[in-house]
């Protein structure tokens, strides 16, 4: 951890560090993904009882 921080504060984003932040986006991208799924699964039950 100690490593990252200093290949950060000595030229940009490191790759380790880089790699990390992406991971980061992707998990919270993929989370509020899968959110969304269920509440349009949701939506579409209640839909559906609803017509018939």
């Amino acid at each position: 951890m100690g490593l990252d921080f200093a290949v950060a504060s000595t030229g940009g984003m490191g790759p380790k560090l880089a790699h990390k932040a992406l991971e980061s986006q992707f998990r919270v991208s993929l989370l509020t993904a899968n959110d969304a799924f269920f509440i349009v699964e949701d939506l579409w039950v209640h839909i559906v009882i609803s017509v018939n």
